[in-house]
């Protein structure tokens, strides 16, 4: 009785065994991890902390504050990347996009992002926004700076610091934050989560995406060249904290889209540097559809993206 036994229950075992390896597995569900989340990072070098003086005007490469400011804005876009790998991204490009695309330190960028760098950009050979593509889950302007005649705005200017520029868009002012906004959106299906700057900045980017939008302002300008500052290290655990914040919300966020075709129109500060201008236009882009309407002013009925920088 007692080996009927022992045989029965040594042949349950085995046929528990059996059931167990030939079960099929039970059926895993992708985790966070495996989904892409992908984001890409402009910066710019007027925006970042601690930073006050235009560096083309005031800090040739030569000058020991012009190695310094790199290490800011660097260091700023390293946090920028913390905060979205915080968040769940799966990858993080970043170009820079500040002083011919050098304003940032190869030996101190954060090796889990890539990195575009170089000039070209904008300038009708390399457009606006190139590496940018509709893969891509968001968008973040670290660095920024105000639109041209922004009040109180730290080095507020329209693509150059080298002369007033005042560009519109159907009537109403625009800055860089809303060219790249629009040109992400239209081109691309890309929204802007997170602009990053002083506070003129992120005024700017609430009023035209909305109040939702997650900015960080790192200063609050007294003048076009004076702020008073946050700590660059205190700066850096807000961005941080901004960033991760931008990337948990990201489904709130849609694309900014504008309906073309638009009015794009520029005022230069004078004749001399109308003429310049234009003489520039001619050169880089011999095909632009704008004309000249008086002295300084030049507008342009766009039909694409293409000549949004004018």
């Amino acid at each position: 009785m007692t080996r009927i036994v022992l045989v029965l229950a040594a042949s349950a075992a085995a046929l528990a065994l059996l059931f167990v390896s030939i079960s099929p597995a039970p059926a895993t569900r992708p985790t966070d991890r495996e989904k892409s989340l992908k984001i890409f990072i402009v910066c710019d070098s007027e925006g970042g902390s601690g930073i006050v003086e235009y560096w083309s005007r005031n800090v040739p490469p030569v000058h020991p504050r012009f190695q310094e400011y790199r290490e800011l804005m660097t260091r700023d876009i390293n946090a920028a990347i913390e905060g979205c790998f915080q968040a769940g991204a799966t990858e993080v490009v970043v170009s820079d996009d500040g002083y011919g695309g050098t304003c940032t330190v190869p030996e101190l960028m954060d090796p889990r992002a890539s990195w575009i760098r170089g000039p070209g950009f904008g300038t009708g050979k390399l457009p606006l926004l190139a590496g940018l593509d509709e893969s891509f889950d968001g968008l973040m302007l670290v660095g920024f700076h105000p639109m041209e005649g922004a009040e109180k705005g730290v080095l507020a200017h329209t693509w150059s610091s080298a002369g007033r520029r005042r560009y519109s868009i159907d009537g109403k002012p625009a800055g860089e934050l809303a060219i790249y906004s629009i040109i992400a959106g239209n081109d691309h299906g890309v929204p802007v989560i997170f602009v990053q700057g002083d506070e003129a900045v992120c005024r700017e980017g609430r009023d035209l995406l909305g109040e939702e939008l997650v900015t960080v302002a790192v200063k609050k300008g007294l003048s076009e060249q004076r702020a008073l500052l946050v700590a660059p290290s205190k700066a850096r655990t807000m961005i941080t904290k901004g960033a991760r914040q931008a990337v948990e919300q990201i489904e709130q966020r849609t694309p900014y889209l504008v309906k073309m075709p638009i009015e794009v129109r520029l005022q230069l500060e004078n004749k001399e540097k109308a003429d310049a201008h234009a003489q520039n236009r001619l050169r880089i882009l011999p095909d632009w559809p704008g004309r000249r309407v008086d002295e300084r002013t030049f507008e342009a009925i766009l039909s694409s993206t293409r000549f949004l920088s004018l």
